[in-house]
């Protein structure tokens, strides 16, 4: 017989469910802080492999970096992939 009840003693992980968010405000920072003199859209483009227009897009938040670009960015800005988020 299946049961959803854990048995007596069972301890059962509930976990709350996070929303992140991919913060546009915080790639503008990391990318307009990087380097001495900052980084410009087109220097992140080609170091990502990207055009400028999806630099633009996900700055202004009307597209969302995919797990590959997000890797990517963490590197070139020096964070980790947790601090693109909100």
């Amino acid at each position: 017989m299946f049961t959803t009840e854990p048995e007596p003693g069972e301890q059962v992980a509930k976990r709350k469910s996070a929303t992140l968010k991919f913060s546009a405000t915080k790639l503008c920072r990391f990318r307009e802080a990087a380097g001495e003199s900052g980084m410009t859209q087109l220097q992140l483009a080609v170091a990502i492999g990207v055009d400028t227009g999806t630099i633009s897009r996900w700055e202004r938040g009307l597209a969302v970096p995919d797990a590959g670009d997000l890797a990517k960015l963490a590197g070139i800005m020096g964070v980790g992939i947790e601090e693109l988020f909100e």
